[in-house]
């Protein structure tokens, strides 16, 4: 168990994700570019719905540079509390630095449109 509080005081982008989801894979090396470009200013956090296994495999595979959490059978529950009425995935929450989501995304998440929360953040 993780609480997200431990990450307050940065903005913060959770992604809900898994291995076999294809527009997950598809922005997960954008969420990869993006934590190194403003590291130090967001914190890129994956909540992975998957097996361990295949979610340890899958981060060295494709280098993932930011903590990735297993959210096992209450992520689920954790993403409907943050909107996600469909269950759908990826699902992305985004947080400014005093804590309060400012954005919900459910399914892929261009990085053109994520740079532009980003922008506003990272001041």
């Amino acid at each position: 168990m993780q609480s997200f509080s431990q990450w307050k005081g940065k903005p913060l982008i959770i992604n809900f994700w898994a291995t076999w989801c294809s527009p997950c894979r598809e922005e997960i090396p954008e969420f990869i570019a993006l934590q190194k470009q403003y590291a130090g200013k967001v914190r890129f956090i994956g909540v992975a719905i998957d097996e361990q296994k295949d979610v340890a495999a899958f981060s060295k595979q494709y280098g993932i540079n930011y903590p990735v959490l297993f959210g096992e059978a209450n992520a689920m529950e954790l993403m409907r509390k943050e909107g996600n009425q469909l269950g759908g995935l990826p699902f992305t929450a985004i947080y400014n630095a005093k804590g309060e989501r400012i954005a919900i995304e459910l399914g892929r998440l261009k990085k053109e449109k994520l740079e532009n929360y980003l922008k506003d953040l990272a001041r």
